[in-house]
């Protein structure tokens, strides 16, 4: 079931901070920067019960040796391709009715960084398109209530312009 929360109920910064402290626990010299991204990381856009967090780390071949300590910590690696183009290490855990998502990315690869900072920063800039973000997620989320793979398609489209968007406006932000 799809359930949105909306952003002033639970104090996702709180969380993400705690999380943030043990990871950087456990991987001591290999996070160069970490970052709160997704939807819980935009006041006022409702998160789906799952935080998303960024380690950006030197080098994403040795993050393999530290899987048995996030196993321990509760954490488990997931196999998946987040884009066929990034390379990236992923960990879930999930506690609280809150999944933690832990998406890691070496520090090369600019674009993947990029990526999910833009929408971010994008979201927290653009008033207007964040409240039209927020309404079609929570008009998605009734829609599709039990039904993730067809609520995720669904916004597919306006998450692809979104992203789009955000991308140009960072990278024009930054020169």
């Amino acid at each position: 079931m799809i359930d949105y929360t909306p952003w002033n109920v639970t104090d996702y910064q709180k969380i993400f901070i705690d999380e943030s402290k043990q990871l950087i626990e456990i991987f001591r010299n290999e996070i160069v920067e970490i970052h709160h991204f997704g939807s819980t990381a935009v006041k006022d856009l409702p998160g789906n019960q799952s935080l998303d967090i960024l380690p950006v780390v030197k080098d994403i071949e040795k993050i393999e040796q530290y899987v048995e300590t996030m196993k321990s910590a509760g954490y488990r690696a997931i196999n998946s391709v987040v884009l066929a183009d990034e390379r990236c290490k992923v960990f879930i855990r999930e506690c609280d009715d809150l999944t933690r998502v832990i998406l890691m990315i070496e520090q090369t690869d600019f674009d993947a960084i990029d990526r999910r900072l833009a929408v971010r920063d994008y979201l927290r800039m653009h008033p207007d398109i964040r409240k039209s973000y927020a309404d079609l997620k929570q008009q998605l989320a009734y829609q599709f209530a039990d039904d993730y793979h067809g609520y995720k398609n669904a916004k597919d489209e306006f998450v692809t312009s979104l992203e789009r968007d955000a991308v140009n406006w960072y990278q024009s932000t930054r020169h």
